[in-house]
């Protein structure tokens, strides 16, 4: 799973549409599943070139936390194109946005992603840890 900063410090995450099988109508991550052959970090850069269309070039490991049964690697890298152009080209979820950390605790959101993002995600600083 991944997510973008900017230079605000605001995180982009995804609201999953109600036809989604897992979380439906939450806001939460991007990312998918590790394909047969793949290592986390080449599976959230396909998804991110799927999800949203954009090349994540560089990023950083924030950590591998267990939720609902899967195993999640997280990373984040920065956020270089606009947002609507994010929008323009999403192709899963029915919106997106950036928020800080006093916004992301009122979303509509699993219990377990929050407390993730609450505990790497500090005002103006993110902490990934290992």
């Amino acid at each position: 799973m991944f997510t973008l900063i900017d230079g605000k410090g605001r995180m982009l995450l995804q609201h999953r549409n109600e036809s989604m099988a897992r979380f439906p109508n939450l806001w939460g991550l991007f990312g998918g599943l590790v394909e047969d052959g793949e290592i986390p970090e080449v599976a959230v850069r396909r998804e991110a070139k799927e999800e949203i269309g954009v090349d994540l070039e560089e990023m950083e490991f924030c950590g591998k936390y267990l939720s609902e049964g899967y195993e999640l690697h997280l990373f984040i890298g920065q956020l270089e194109a606009p947002v609507e152009q994010l929008k323009n080209q999403q192709t899963e979820g029915d919106d997106l946005g950036m928020f800080s950390l006093d916004e992301i605790e009122s979303l509509k959101m699993t219990p377990r992603i929050k407390e993730i993002l609450q505990k790497i995600f500090k005002p103006n600083n993110l902490k990934c840890e290992y």
